[in-house]
């Protein structure tokens, strides 16, 4: 009895000084990511140097020496292409990747890129033009800005605003909160739209309102253990706000999805109600 007593009383104590904490936190201005992990629940975390990649199995398939549409030495695990990893000439995190195969969500759209029996969709967390050369900014941090590949070309980008705030101004859209994931925001989304329009990527934002991580999203079925399959008509809390759900979602037989994480603690994400 004792023993539980001690236990409530220390779990008070740590509930009492996260708030604290959190209230006093003051949210960056620049990103300071310092992890990367995939997978809601999950949380896999994925190597940020070339050389703890090769360490953890990892298997260089495309290089900086090669004529891509991308930039940085691309490395997969074990074939599984739901996740590639981009480093840099130095051998630090550059990008991601998710190719998906084409056979489970149909033919590609841009920002994905049609390869071989693959759609790939990419992510930066620095300008792509410095990945290759060498030229990238010394940093402690995975990178200092995060970039959609829009094209095929590595100079065609979008970039994500950091500030949440800051998408006042743009097509993304303010879906729902979700524990261990933050505030969801869609782009360009809208009741009445076609589900085959929809958007491939969307943005998730922390309590104070900084991105904290993102994600992919296609409609059908592709099979990994790092992919997402959330029930399309059970995505009506934490996901979407009711004034703004395409109403195409519901009638959707299979979604795949896969949360990118940023921050430490992904798990403690949360957002203002």
């Amino acid at each position: 009895m004792n023993l539980v007593v001690v236990f409530i009383g220390l779990f008070a104590t740590l509930t009492q000084a996260l708030r604290w904490s959190w209230k006093n936190y003051s949210p960056p201005n620049t990103p300071e990511w310092s992890k990367l992990s995939v997978t809601f629940a999950k949380f896999n975390g994925l190597p940020m140097s070339e050389k703890d990649a090769i360490k953890d199995g990892w298997t260089k398939t495309k290089s900086c020496n090669d004529r891509n549409y991308f930039k940085g030495n691309r490395y997969v695990l074990n074939g599984d292409t739901a996740v590639m990893l981009l480093f840099d000439k130095n051998g630090k995190i550059a990008g991601i990747q998710n190719g998906i195969p084409r056979s489970a969500v149909g033919n590609a759209k841009l920002p994905w890129i049609a390869e071989g029996e693959i759609n790939v969709i990419t992510a930066y967390f620095t300008n792509p033009q410095g990945i290759c050369s060498g030229s990238r900014p010394a940093s402690e941090y995975i990178g200092d800005q995060l970039l959609l590949q829009t094209g095929d070309d590595s100079s065609k980008t979008r970039a994500i605003p950091f500030k949440q705030e800051d998408l006042k101004r743009t097509k993304w859209v303010e879906g729902g909160c979700f524990l261990g994931m933050g505030r969801h925001y869609w782009y360009n989304i809208s009741k009445d739209m076609d589900c085959k329009d929809f958007y491939p990527m969307f943005l998730l934002y922390n309590k104070k309102g900084r991105l904290t991580g993102f994600g992919w999203v296609s409609m059908g079925r592709a099979e990994s253990s790092r992919y997402e399959h959330p029930p399309p008509n059970r995505l009506d809390w934490g996901f979407f706000q009711s004034e703004t759900k395409p109403k195409c979602i519901p009638k959707l037989k299979d979604l795949t999805t896969q949360h990118v994480y940023l921050d430490s603690y992904p798990y403690l994400n949360l957002c203002i109600i």
